[in-house]
């Protein structure tokens, strides 16, 4: 379990961090923030491996937890000068972390094997990937499709 508190804490910094990062000396048009966000967040989304096997659980999970980490403190160290896309990028954060978190409670409820524990956080991640949704299209709205 201290890979889980582990994890736990850093992305715990991560989350709290970002409010004080300094912002980039070098002015970019919104569009190129958006770019540079948007391509962040695809970055993310590749780099997590895909759960396939089920004989391999907890190293399949394993992986997938450090992926997300290494993914979530890369878009935390991005640095934007408009307000409304650093909204963006803490929003998409925080939901992150909170998926990820949820998803450190799913392997930990089936570690236990607690099926009332899964499916609590089962649900909490499906929460966690509507709001990320939201974002997602606020992003959209102001940034334009991506191309």
């Amino acid at each position: 379990m201290s890979k889980v508190l582990k994890s736990i804490v850093s992305l715990a910094i991560i989350g709290s961090s970002l409010a004080f990062a300094a912002a980039p000396a070098k002015a970019e048009s919104k569009v190129a923030q958006c770019k540079r966000l948007n391509h962040s967040l695809i970055k993310y989304a590749n780099q997590l491996p895909e759960m396939k096997r089920v004989r391999d659980y907890s190293s399949d999970m394993s992986q997938w937890l450090n992926a997300s980490e290494a993914g979530l403190k890369q878009l935390q160290s991005q640095k934007f000068t408009d307000p409304k896309i650093r909204s963006f990028q803490q929003s998409t954060l925080n939901v992150l972390v909170q998926a990820h978190n949820d998803m450190i409670g799913l392997v930990e409820s089936v570690e236990r094997r607690d099926r009332s524990g899964y499916l609590v956080a089962a649900k909490q991640i499906d929460t966690d990937m509507k709001a990320l949704s939201t974002v997602g299209k606020k992003i959209e709205s102001y940034c334009g499709r991506s191309k």
